[in-house]
C-alpha cells in the first residue's frame, strides 16, 4: 500500500512494507499507494518515534474515509488529536 514507482523503481515508507509488499508488487499484485491524508500508525512499535516528535493519540471520526495496511499503517482524510 505505501509503495510508489518511480522511473521504473519501487520506492517503499519503509524497509517493513518494502520487505511485505515487493515480492507480490513484482510479481504483478496491484496495491493502492496513498499519498495525501493523515498518516498514522496503529501502534507505538510502527512509528520512527523521536525525542523532537513524542507519539501522540487521534481519533479518527465516524464516516472518515480510511485505508489500513497489513503493516500497521493507515492514511485518513480525518484525524482528531485527543
Amino acid at each position: 500500500m505505501k509503495y510508489a514507482l518511480i522511473d521504473g523503481l519501487l520506492e517503499f515508507f519503509d524497509k517493513e512494507c518494502m520487505d511485505f509488499y515487493e515480492e507480490d508488487i513484482k510479481k504483478g499484485k496491484q496495491y493502492t499507494s496513498v499519498s495525501e491524508g493523515f498518516h498514522a500508525a496503529l501502534t507505538e512499535d510502527r512509528l520512527f518515534v523521536t525525542a523532537d516528535s513524542p507519539p501522540r493519540k487521534f481519533l479518527i471520526p465516524k464516516g472518515s474515509e480510511y485505508y489500513l495496511d497489513a503493516t500497521g499503517l493507515i492514511v485518513a482524510n480525518q484525524m482528531k488529536m485527543l
